[in-house]
């Protein structure tokens, strides 16, 4: 009867005269090649890869179709037959087809000059750091993260954000959320539900708020960025020492890095200390920090991105190196600082590992290859954001104390920000 079944479904999708199913297929062996179809299934379906260089993959919900029935017959220790559908699965899988660019968007390709000019990259002063708006752009918000390990062994993460979604001006609400590994809810969101307060100063920017128990404070200069939250239960205090600063196209800014409309602005990744307070028992922790700013006119940015996907923007620090690199949709940038220098990869490439949990990255630079291997153990999924450690070489020789953080956007994704949320447009392929 199941076999019937079998062939009845196989006959949907292609035409096997005198189909034989094999008997003698090892349970171990089936189970390994399921666990690694579904994988594949799940990187497709999540997009999980750089659907512009790999392509979409048109036969995904029949190969969906094909691991449910495998799944089906191993519960009935039917190892042959699932190991047959496992392949037809996994060969509906390989097959792709290219993702089509939006229509008549020339895409910027920062990666493709050489690499030794620098264009207008350049440490961001603090008037750059005030600024509301940017060559003609509005500012979309000024973010901070935290991914790194406390002298307890566990691991943090930590973000902030006042936003402005180019408005010109601060909007309601502080985001601001801690997580641990250690917790058995991985992420609390404490969000302030304030339009915070503005004090511009001659050395610094401050941004303040309060909401309730709450409290939160922000400095800016132009060598460091430091983070504080208070509330009865929770202390924080993080330092960023900005050494650089990546620009989105080499500086030469507005940029269209998404359609229809132009981007400026730079992001400070680096390493950042401090400490956290719970219950009043302090934890010193250490990792990635990074610090951006960021700027879109025109269409808008999050729609756009969402429509559209294949955002893949990953800040990372390890002892030896730290940097930025970025995908939307099809445009390609990156910025690494090593020993003190500002170095620009030629390319870059992504590979999947584990859908949502880790990937590759690999680039070509002056100081030699550098490979990154990602691992993430946090998310927020209504930010599309994943915090966790890293690991690789730089030049074959081994990367120490790496952490990470990525902000993964795919094709047709919901926005779930807040007020100005609102459902995506189809995708465009």
């Amino acid at each position: 009867m199941f076999r019937t079944m079998v062939r009845g479904l196989l006959a949907a999708f292609l035409v096997l005269p005198g189909l034989v199913l094999a008997a003698d297929v090892s349970k171990d062996a089936v189970l390994a090649k399921a666990k690694v179809v579904q994988n594949k299934l799940e990187i497709v379906n999540t997009q999980w890869y750089d659907i512009y260089v790999q392509g979409n993959v048109p036969g995904a919900a029949d190969a969906a179709v094909l691991v449910k029935a495998a799944q089906q017959a191993l519960a009935v220790a039917d190892f042959g037959t699932a190991s047959f559908l496992l392949d037809q699965a996994n060969a509906k899988l390989d097959v792709t087809q290219k993702a089509a660019v939006p229509p008549g968007w020339m895409v910027p390709n920062p990666l493709s000059a050489d690499p030794s000019i620098m264009g207008n990259i350049h440490k961001a002063t603090l008037d750059e750091l005030k600024l509301v708006e940017l060559y003609g752009t509005p500012r979309y918000n000024t973010w901070f993260q935290f991914s790194g390990k406390g002298d307890d062994g566990n691991l943090y993460g930590l973000y902030a954000c006042v936003n402005h979604h180019g408005t010109g001006k601060a909007q309601p609400r502080v985001m601001f959320a801690i997580s641990s590994n250690a917790w058995k809810v991985p992420l609390r969101v404490l969000d302030l539900m304030v339009v915070p307060e503005r004090k511009d100063l001659p050395t610094e920017l401050v941004w303040e708020a309060k909401d309730g128990a709450k409290e939160f404070s922000w400095t800016i200069k132009k060598e460091s960025t430091t983070v504080r939250y208070k509330d009865p239960t929770l202390t924080v205090n993080l330092t960023l020492p900005t050494e650089y600063s990546f620009w989105y196209n080499r500086g030469i800014q507005p940029a269209e890095v998404l359609p229809g409309g132009q981007t400026a602005g730079f992001e400070q990744p680096g390493k950042a200390t401090g400490t956290l307070s719970f219950d009043g028992k302090p934890v010193k922790v250490s990792g990635h920090g990074e610090f951006e700013n960021y700027f879109v006119k025109g269409a808008g940015y999050r729609e756009v991105l969402l429509k559209y996907g294949n955002e893949w923007w990953v800040a990372f620090t390890a002892d030896q190196v730290s940097g930025l690199v970025f995908e939307g949709i099809a445009y390609k940038d990156a910025g690494l600082y090593i020993g003190g220098k500002y170095v620009i990869p030629s390319e870059f490439s992504i590979t999947p590992i584990e859908a949502k949990k880790s990937f590759v990255i690999k680039a070509k630079t002056t100081a030699g290859d550098l490979e990154l291997k990602f691992n993430f153990w946090g998310t927020n999924p209504a930010l599309y954001e994943y915090w966790g450690t890293m690991e690789g070489t730089l030049a074959g020789k081994p990367l120490t104390n790496g952490y990470a953080w990525i902000e993964h956007v795919p094709s047709g994704g919901v926005d779930l920000t807040g007020p100005t949320s609102k459902k995506a447009m189809a995708p465009a392929n």
